[in-house]
């Protein structure tokens, strides 16, 4: 005699997003498709927020690649990820650092042919390119 499930589980749920929250229902994750200011780029990821509902970490798949981001304070102070080919200037992957106020710190980039690119950082932009190191 086979035992019943207390909780049932469904073989398939779809929706375009799930969202989490914790007992006093503060949202505290989404995994699904996320809010993007670029109506052309509706990435597919995961967010987790903390207790008072800053994003804390960012996790998505966007039209031009994957990218992982980490906030402290409601800043992004760590950045990486990978721009994938056709997307813009740059092809391969890349990091950034900041500051507890998300100032940015220091960024590299790797170059298809295994060279790196450090960035400095740039009040306008961000960062730019400021030295290019060859592979060994």
């Amino acid at each position: 005699m086979s035992e019943t499930p207390q909780h049932p589980t469904e073989p398939v749920i779809r929706a375009e997003r799930f969202e989490l929250v914790d007992q006093a229902g503060r949202l505290r994750g989404l995994w699904g498709l996320l809010p993007s200011p670029d109506p052309g780029d509706r990435p597919l990821g995961l967010v987790l927020f903390d207790e008072a509902g800053r994003q804390r970490l960012w996790l998505a798949l966007h039209t031009y690649g994957p990218n992982l981001s980490v906030d402290l304070g409601g800043e992004t102070v760590a950045m990486i990820g990978a721009n994938d080919p056709g997307s813009g200037d740059h092809v391969g992957a890349y990091a950034f650092l900041a500051d507890t106020h998300g100032a940015p710190v220091v960024g590299a980039y790797v170059e298809a042919d295994g060279s790196v690119s450090e960035c400095r950082p740039s009040a306008v932009s961000g960062f730019v390119l400021s030295q290019r190191i060859q592979p060994s």
